[in-house]
């Protein structure tokens, strides 16, 4: 098929969605942070009475083909149950911090390293391959940051790498600080990072 990896797991993504597959919700926001070029590296699972889906992507020599696993998963250990059994009983503690999406530089190849998440704050990763400099890869996504509302603080853009900081609202209205880093790992290759977070509370 045509298409890149990420269009081909989105299009098949649509087609379970239609057909009343339920996505197995996790931790990780894929729909939000650094938008990528790259299918992801753990693909999404998709449930339907006691049947898991997951759509591998690949490509070769310039096509892209999909390998659909479907299976029955021990009851014991259905992923689909106890997503259910997750949802209803809890709520993270980083509900609220929604990262914005941030598109992806021109030319650039981008891939997801996921997130990670703490008590009051996300934070998502990925690796840049760009011929730009890091302060380049840095504006493109602060000019973005800054267009979607958050309020600039203090950057310091630099060559080989590059930091700034933003203060924002989390989803409630309440206060939150944003962070963004992009520096240099090898020759036109680059680590980002983008952080929300919730302030301390003084007490």
């Amino acid at each position: 098929m045509g298409g890149s990896e990420r269009e081909a797991t989105e299009a098949y993504d649509t087609v379970l969605e239609e057909a009343g597959w339920r996505k197995l919700t996790r931790t990780q926001r894929p729909s939000s942070g650094f938008q990528t070029t790259t299918a992801p590296s753990f693909p999404d699972m998709w449930c339907r009475d006691d049947r898991v889906v997951q759509a591998f992507a690949v490509t070769v020599s310039s096509r892209t083909y999909l390998r659909i696993d479907s299976y029955v998963p021990d009851r014991r250990m259905n992923p689909c149950d106890a997503m259910e059994e997750s949802s209803a009983r809890n709520r993270p503690p980083w509900e609220g911090l929604t990262l914005p999406v941030l598109e992806v530089p021109a030319g650039a190849t981008v891939r997801s390293l996921g997130n990670q998440n703490s008590r009051d704050a996300v934070s998502v990763e990925a690796i840049i391959r760009s011929d730009v400099s890091a302060a380049e890869v840095f504006h493109h996504y602060a000019r973005q940051l800054t267009a979607l509302g958050w309020e600039p603080g203090r950057q310091s853009p630099g060559d080989d790498a590059s930091i700034g900081r933003w203060t924002t609202e989390d989803d409630e209205g309440g206060p939150a600080v944003g962070l963004l880093t992009v520096w240099a790992v090898d020759a036109g290759t680059f680590k980002a990072v983008l952080r929300m977070e919730r302030p301390p509370v003084v007490r």
